[in-house]
């Protein structure tokens, strides 16, 4: 290594680098960089983000044999969801509700004089009215999938009203549903 009369390293002539020719030497943009990691940082907050709880709701009455199918609903497009509670009863607290109520998760509403397929069933409940609570992996649903229930068995006449709710977390479709 040579050294200089003082004793030192030579020192080498530094190219400057300005903004523009750097902008130029990477072949893109510090724009381009900056505005990519922002949009990372905008992802990552929105997939940390909390479930939001939303309510669905439906209402129906019964046909001739005494069913009916009460499609709850789905959450928007990109969102997961996990039910954390359900409840099925009469319209008013003078209407009777009677009968069994099998919740499940469809894509498209199944018929309503059959019962649905044993793999969606999530939830049954044999006397109405019902109150349900679910731990957090229990009632998971996806969208465009619906929350249905199929009150079989119910008033032993037609028109008798029904309602059903459900309390739902709801959350961005890149997060896995846990408690």
């Amino acid at each position: 290594m040579s050294t200089t009369r003082r004793g030192r390293p030579p020192t080498t002539r530094r190219r400057t680098v300005t903004v523009s020719n750097f902008d130029e030497s990477v072949g893109g943009g510090v724009g381009d960089l900056a505005a990519a990691m922002n949009g990372m940082r905008l992802a990552i907050a929105a997939s940390s983000a909390g479930p939001s709880q939303t309510r669905l709701t439906a209402a129906g009455a019964t046909d001739a044999a005494g069913n009916v199918l009460l499609d709850l609903g789905v959450v928007p497009a990109g969102t997961n969801y996990r039910v954390r509670q359900m409840s099925v009863a009469g319209s008013t607290w003078s209407t009777t509700a009677t009968g069994t109520a099998i919740a499940f998760l469809a894509g498209s509403p199944p018929p309503t004089d059959t019962q649905p397929p044993t793999q969606t069933i999530r939830a049954y409940a044999s006397s109405l009215p019902n109150v349900a609570y679910f731990d957090a992996g229990h009632f998971v649903g996806r969208h465009p999938e619906h929350i249905y229930v199929y009150i079989i068995n119910g008033a032993a006449s037609a028109n008798v009203p029904y309602v059903g709710g459900a309390t739902v977390d709801a959350m961005p479709a890149n997060t896995v549903p846990s408690s």
